[in-house]
């Protein structure tokens, strides 16, 4: 298991070195697409490879997560990127560029809940420094990776960045860590994803 530790700083690094290249070598947008594309096979590698693949499979066959507090928990980032990222964007938003803003949300949402939260509880089941702890802090520093490609802009900066990938890190996570549901948090960082991108696709690629 230490090469999933070892691995998920390593990503990090990979990323962060990687998109400022990236952003001299290709538009915004491409550049945005091909650090995901790196960071998402990472992701995948590492959750496979790297991580106990039996114990990752047994999150998604929980039963569904029903309970009062952590519902709140999972759907409050949907929530909150929805009033203040979609519905404010979405009448300015083509259809085309919907479609794929949520298709790149699909990819996202189950890759990083597959390796951020669920590859590390299926790996330290019983470890709350490990298996919670842990993993926040390089899912947080990947997210500076898309602030070092020139050209992009973020509602509310680097600190909204990071911030909301902290908040939504420790509010999925919690979950993942009481109810042992993955498919729960996985359909909610979706939908997070897909209505705060609606909103970075107006503010950059959306003429």
């Amino acid at each position: 298991m230490r090469r999933l530790l070892t691995g998920a700083w390593l990503l990090v690094a990979v990323t962060l070195g990687l998109a400022p290249l990236l952003g001299r070598w290709l538009d915004s947008l491409s550049a945005v697409l091909a650090l995901g594309a790196v960071y998402w096979s990472g992701c995948w590698f590492l959750s496979l490879f790297a991580g106990d693949r039996k114990q990752l499979a047994a999150l998604y066959q929980t039963p569904l997560n029903r309970r009062p507090l952590e519902l709140v928990l999972t759907f409050l980032p949907v929530v909150a990127t929805f009033v203040v990222g979609f519905i404010p964007s979405v009448s300015r938003v083509p259809l085309p560029v919907l479609a794929a803003v949520f298709a790149v949300a699909l990819v996202n949402g189950v890759t990083e809940e597959l390796f951020w939260r669920g590859a590390f509880l299926a790996s330290f089941p019983c470890d709350l420094r490990l298996g919670f702890w842990f993993p926040l802090f390089p899912f947080i520093s990947w997210h500076l990776a898309l602030w070092l490609i020139p050209g992009v802009r973020y509602e509310g900066g680097l600190p909204a960045l990071l911030g909301g990938a902290a908040i939504f890190g420790i509010c999925w996570g919690t979950t993942l860590w009481r109810t042992r549901d993955l498919r729960s948090v996985t359909v909610a960082h979706v939908l997070t994803n897909a209505f705060a991108f609606t909103q970075l696709a107006l503010g950059n690629w959306v003429a």
